[in-house]
């Protein structure tokens, strides 16, 4: 009986491990970040980063908030910074990228919802060592117009499930606004938990914006032949 309870035990340890593993990754290295196009507004990885499970094997997702002063903005095109440890390097199915009409906590349900393959984004790996970052440059379906309160989610693609190599986003120590929020229910974090709650720092989740003119801007021949020079 002893014996029996002592391997239940260990099985009950052994899962808590992995499953604490499989929570985040922290930051080495140096990402070695190509330019950018231009961007309307970014929050690349900065010095102490590191990255959240947000994938769809755990059904787990980071969000940030959107400045609000970017509202009646059009939005065309995010980045993200893919992350991926316990194994080696292996191409999910592709990222989506939510957008939500509220911030600080984020809504429950995403407005807008799109799953961009992963060979219709411009990947690149920026850093590979114990662990993988890929920049990913997608280009929305459809345009975005920005409100006043909104965030972003995003979540990699991934279809082998809960098994490694395990799956995430790279956020960075620089805050903008609210922190990042994260739906870990997995690991007890509910939709949407403060990431601060878990490390017990504040991080923001690593994301730029391409976009075209306000919504309220009238784009003249002009600007429009500028685009193509």
């Amino acid at each position: 009986m002893r014996v029996a309870t002592l391997v239940l035990c260990l099985i009950a340890l052994a899962g808590i491990a992995i499953a604490e593993e499989s929570s985040h990754m922290i930051g080495s290295g140096t990402l070695n970040l190509p330019e950018l196009r231009e961007q309307i507004y970014c929050q690349q990885p900065s010095s102490g980063w590191g990255a959240f499970n947000a994938s769809s094997g755990f059904g787990s997702e980071q969000a940030d908030d959107i400045p609000g002063t970017y509202a009646g903005q059009e939005v065309t095109g995010v980045t993200m910074w893919h992350a991926q440890w316990g194994g080696g390097p292996t191409a999910p199915s592709g990222l989506i990228v939510n957008f939500y009409d509220a911030a600080c906590p984020p809504a429950m349900n995403a407005l807008h919802s799109f799953n961009i393959a992963w060979g219709d984004m411009d990947v690149t790996q920026v850093y590979a060592g114990s662990w993988y970052v890929n920049q990913m440059i997608a280009t929305l379906p459809n345009p975005v117009v920005l409100g006043s309160t909104w965030s972003i989610g995003g979540i990699i693609d991934n279809n082998w499930g809960q098994n490694p190599p395990y799956n995430g986003l790279v956020y960075c120590d620089t805050v903008a606004g609210c922190e990042q929020y994260w739906d870990g229910d997995y690991w007890g974090m509910p939709r949407w938990t403060p990431a601060s709650y878990y490390f017990g720092y504040v991080t923001d989740l690593g994301y730029c914006l391409e976009g075209g003119p306000t919504a309220n801007q009238e784009s003249t021949w002009g600007q429009v032949r500028s685009l193509f020079r």
